[in-house]
């Protein structure tokens, strides 16, 4: 589990510290402080063996064609040459590199020329350092995925069919089931079961089963926080002895859900071993988070980190439970 993470010359972060990270980290601020940034960064340091970079790229939009844009994964938007990314943290680092001043990685006046990129991974597990150089093609990244996910990535945009049936093929009649039908009974108490179908339709191809009902009928009809919650769930299901990463937590959702949400997560994340990134702007949310946090069974699981700019400096503010507390009952604002 992260700890203590330094980030060095990547997105908004010229320089950036955060220490004393828990189970569940809610991490807040305003817009344009680099709440994502962070997320993208932790990402990327704990998923070594795959190419995370495509992914993270495509969902911010800077890809077109075949025409990957890696200007702005550096601090200013600047890319020099040997420009490099480092992402620490106890006893792991990431170092990105990009030579030779390539403002794209597949640049359209050189279609034919090859270009390397270049990432250097100390990892947790051996003394030793492992060099990946990969050939900044799309079909070549694809082969280096990792065949065992267990650290899952949710943007705003949330997950496609595809990706969430090929999660759950890998909890299907295993114990974890009930773990997403817990989640699902957020919103629906009498979900029983879900099922993907063998193709996507045009109301979602999943398939929900809810007690009293003889036959399941299409998740797509009970709207997008139904759709939101079973992703969340798969991913934390598969996140096991991982990491769960979550941009804008309470997108879609209802606020009076998202402390029972908040409460599945802790417990799930705990038994689980798995440690959980997210962000949102939602002051429910936040109250929500503080007061499953204050439960018994959640004390010392989680914190929220605050990030805000001290000039060039994006530094974060560390609330515990107390704090949080404290800041609820005297209408403090920490968003």
């Amino acid at each position: 589990m992260l700890q203590t993470v330094t980030i060095k010359n990547f997105r908004l972060f010229k320089e950036f510290d955060i220490a004393n990270l828990a189970r569940v980290n809610l991490i807040v601020g305003k817009n344009n402080v680099g709440k994502s940034s962070l997320l993208e960064a932790l990402y990327l340091l704990v998923n070594p063996d795959a190419p995370a970079l495509p992914k993270l790229l495509e969902a911010r939009g800077e890809f077109s064609q075949q025409n990957y844009d890696i200007t702005h994964l550096f601090w200013g938007h600047r890319l020099q040459n040997e420009s490099s990314i480092l992402i620490q943290a106890e006893d792991t680092s990431l170092k990105i590199t990009f030579p030779n001043n390539q403002l794209s990685l597949f640049p359209e006046d050189e279609p034919n020329q090859q270009k390397r990129l270049v990432l250097k991974y100390q990892g947790i597990e051996g003394p030793g350092q492992s060099r990946y150089e990969l050939t900044l093609d799309r079909r070549a990244w694809v082969r280096y995925e990792s065949q065992t996910q267990t650290t899952n990535y949710i943007n705003t945009k949330g997950s496609n069919y595809e990706s969430l049936a090929k999660l759950w093929d890998t909890i299907t009649l295993t114990p974890k089931e009930d773990d997403v039908i817990n989640m699902l009974q957020i919103l629906e108490p009498t979900a029983e079961r879900i099922s993907f179908q063998s193709r996507q339709t045009h109301n979602s191809g999943i398939l929900i089963k809810c007690r009293g009902q003889d036959k399941p009928f299409p998740l797509g009809s009970m709207g997008d926080g139904m759709y939101r919650i079973l992703a969340m769930a798969i991913a934390l299901a598969n996140s096991e002895n991982g990491y769960l990463f979550i941009d804008e937590i309470d997108t879609g959702l209802h606020y009076r859900t998202i402390t029972d949400l908040w409460n599945l997560v802790f417990k799930t994340a705990e038994r689980l071993n798995v440690q959980v990134f997210a962000t949102t702007h939602s002051s429910d949310c936040l109250l929500s988070f503080t007061e499953a946090l204050n439960l018994p069974k959640n004390e010392g699981l989680g914190k929220l980190f605050r990030l805000e700019r001290r000039q060039e400096k994006i530094v974060a503010v560390e609330y515990g439970s107390e704090d949080l507390t404290t800041a609820m009952r005297e209408d403090i604002e920490v968003r």
